[in-house]
């Protein structure tokens, strides 16, 4: 693909970069890694500015969520450091008690005050920039890869529609312009099936190893998220079972990650099996869960409510935001039995299934928790389930043309567009024209500033989204059309 298409990329996810201020998911994340850096401890008492997403024991806060994502961090916080030295201590204390008075507004029980609020702003954004931005282009870059060489340069065209697709309207441009421990896993999910099952040079037991790592990796960045990873190291296992050193390697690899995982959990929690969300420093409301009147496992066990909202919620409906992962499971079925059963397309059924499975299993309760709950959890099945549909998008594009096909794509795109410019589809689709007539088309930035009073007309949005949407539409339009994509018709058949 062209440099274009990813320079593109890279300017609208820094535009609608989200989740600095306020987020206690992303807040927990970021207030580890300055904790490991500046006091070299495990313990935030002093940079939680909050108690939600928080664990506690025995009277000291620790991040409430898993450890992975914080540790990868560290080096942004050390390219950070520098630059923050540079700006006058009373410009940074000011804008620690802009940040922390909206704290107190937003959580009146909670009276700390935590140190360094504009300091994890500013790392969370760095996190973006440096982290969630840079791995979204490198999986992109590899999902055209993987694509071409699966399906060959007769189906091109489509495979770019496809990438853009993927990189423009779906759930991974939402969750790339954020720093979210989901959206780090996806990538390396992604990253570790294709290096495995389709390496672009012949695998090595070096190159088994490290992705086994970054597979193994996965764990510690989201927990639920280790299932997937074990069906693609799982997988390899099998296609490679007569070769012992192989799976031997990749076990061992898969090991270490959950391996210090387990050393930081007895260190922070007393035991290697007890997670950050087992410690929680506030519990959840009586009414958090959908299945609070189930016990054990059957509470995760999906119920008729479940299915419901899986499919028909507005909020957060699998087949508004991520229909992809429903047409792709099917297309992965299609496309096992067309290759006899090649074991690649069990495992990204398999990985599918499973997603669509935990979304529909997730007990927490929509109007209590926000849309964002099920919708960030769909980002692992995006490059899966395109990459199943690609022979399938091909009819659809000779049938339709590039016209019609396209602007199928971008109604499919909808409602991830709408994520992008209000943060979480916790609203039904049609509550956001209010959002866009007071609003417009915000962003994270601009949405904190109409909430603050700062600014009240919608042009501001409607000018910066237009100016970035035309620098856009100006990149990508000239690699989509250009004679590397437009093959003779000989050559499609």
């Amino acid at each position: 693909m062209k440099i274009r298409i990813w320079l593109a990329f890279a300017l609208l996810s820094a535009y609608f970069v989200g989740g600095y201020l306020n987020n206690t998911m992303t807040n927990s994340i970021g207030s580890l890694t300055i904790a490991l850096v500046d006091d070299h401890s495990l313990i935030i008492d002093d940079y939680a500015p909050y108690p939600n997403d928080m664990s506690q024991r025995e009277g000291h806060l620790y991040s409430g969520m898993p450890p992975g994502l914080s540790f990868v961090m560290v080096p942004v916080y050390l390219i950070l450091k520098p630059i923050l030295a540079l700006v006058p201590a009373q410009t940074l204390s000011r804008a620690d008690q802009v940040i922390q008075g909206n704290i107190h507004a937003k959580f009146r029980d909670f009276d700390k005050v935590s140190k360094k609020r504009a300091t994890l702003a500013l790392l969370l954004i760095f996190g973006v920039f440096f982290l969630s931005i840079p791995l979204a282009i490198v999986s992109g870059q590899r999902f055209y890869k993987t694509c071409e060489s699966v399906y060959g340069p007769s189906r091109l065209q489509s495979i770019a529609m496809l990438t853009v697709f993927m990189m423009f309207g779906t759930m991974w441009t939402d969750f790339s312009a954020t720093l979210y421990h989901t959206t780090l896993g996806a990538v390396l999910l992604w990253l570790g099936f294709t290096g495995l099952f389709y390496p672009a040079k012949p695998l090595t037991n070096a190159k088994v190893f490290f992705l086994a790592l970054i597979l193994g990796a996965i764990g510690a960045i989201d927990y639920p998220a280790i299932a997937y990873a074990l069906v693609v190291v799982g997988g390899y296992a099998f296609q490679n079972r007569r070769n012992l050193m192989a799976v031997s390697i990749a076990a061992f690899g898969v090991a270490i990650p959950l391996a210090l995982l387990a050393i930081y959990h007895t260190y922070a929690f007393g035991h290697p099996w007890v997670t950050a969300y087992q410690m929680r420093a506030v519990p959840f409301p009586p009414d958090f869960f959908l299945n609070s009147h189930r016990s054990g496992i059957f509470r995760y066990l999906p119920t008729g409510a479940n299915v419901m909202r899986t499919f028909f919620d507005s909020k957060c409906s699998v087949l508004i935001y991520c229909p992809m992962l429903v047409f792709g499971m099917i297309a992965a079925g299609r496309q096992f039995k067309n290759t006899k059963f090649a074991l690649p397309w069990l495992v990204v059924g398999t990985v599918l299934l499973a997603n669509l499975l935990y979304f529909t299993s997730l007990p927490i309760g929509i109007d209590v928790a926000g849309g964002s709950f099920g919708a960030r959890y769909t980002v692992y099945s995006v490059p899966f389930a395109l990459f199943a549909l690609v022979p399938y998008w091909e009819k659809i594009r000779l049938k339709l043309g590039n016209l019609g096909s396209g602007m199928v794509l971008l109604i499919l795109a909808i409602p991830s567009t709408l994520y992008l410019f209000y943060g979480s589809p916790n609203l039904a689709l049609g509550q956001y024209l209010e959002k866009m007539i007071h609003q417009g088309p915000a962003g994270y930035t601009l949405a904190k500033f109409y909430e603050a009073g700062w600014i009240h007309s919608p042009l501001f949005s409607w000018i910066g989204t237009g100016i970035i949407g035309a620098v856009c539409v100006y990149l990508c339009r000239q690699p989509l059309r250009a004679n590397t994509y437009k093959l003779p018709l000989k050559s499609a058949e």
